[in-house]
């Protein structure tokens, strides 16, 4: 409270973490007017705890998702932001950066920062079947980044993470594989890209499962369970 008393805020705003929860409280009791901003289709613990205390909430997901919320704030949906960056994707960059063949469709993958351990190695194992038919802009992630280069061939790209390079991916991608949270699908739902879609089945209260059977439903997705993963 001292510290939101020193900058005296007209209004406090938080994403949903555990450090929000006692920031908004201190709005709250200062009367400072609080916003919240809720990226999946269930909501989080941190954002349920400052429901009863907003003033106002966004969604990232219709508000049909939140009808039980006990909360006297206004619900708006207004989807997830995405980084202004990712508005600047050009297709020919990433076929330059890639060296890719600029007629083959391009399958991307992405695991997270730190990568997807199942789904790398799902994509390992059926290597020999896509780079027949696919180029494989393959995002590994830290953990598997040397793992993934013992597999380095022709039409098979892995890299530790994208950086500058993502939205020209993007751009360039016919399909992606990839898990579903908030941030990525935003990201999908922005440049229109047909997706594979396997949550991570860790996920507080299966909010990926749920983000990802939206996508589903309204037809901008497949999805399969990680323990139903086959090459």
């Amino acid at each position: 409270r001292a510290i939101l008393r020193e900058l005296n805020p007209d209004v406090v705003f938080t994403k949903g973490s555990n450090p929000s929860v006692p920031v908004g409280q201190a709005a709250s009791q200062l009367g400072i007017p609080l916003v919240i901003h809720e990226s999946d289709s269930i909501m989080g613990l941190a954002n349920r705890v400052l429901a009863r205390k907003a003033s106002a909430i966004a969604t990232g997901f219709p508000i049909q998702h939140f009808d039980r919320l006990k909360t006297k704030a206004t619900l708006t949906y207004t989807g997830s932001p995405i980084r202004e960056a990712l508005e600047e994707g050009d297709a020919s960059r990433a076929d330059k950066h890639f060296k890719l063949e600029p007629k083959r469709p391009v399958l991307l993958v992405i695991g997270g920062s730190q990568g997807a351990l199942p789904i790398n190695k799902i994509i390992w194992e059926s290597l020999d079947v896509l780079t027949q038919h696919v180029q494989i802009i393959h995002q590994a992630g830290s953990h598997s980044i040397d793992e993934a280069l013992k597999y380095a061939r022709p039409h098979y790209f892995p890299v530790e993470r994208l950086g500058d390079e993502l939205a020209d991916v993007y751009e360039r991608s016919d399909i992606v594989i990839s898990r579903a949270g908030a941030t990525t699908l935003a990201e999908l739902a922005h440049f229109r890209k047909p997706a594979i879609l396997i949550p991570w089945p860790g996920a507080a209260n299966d909010h990926q499962v749920a983000n990802a059977a939206y996508f589903s439903h309204k037809g901008a997705a497949r999805v399969i369970e990680q323990d139903h993963l086959t090459p």
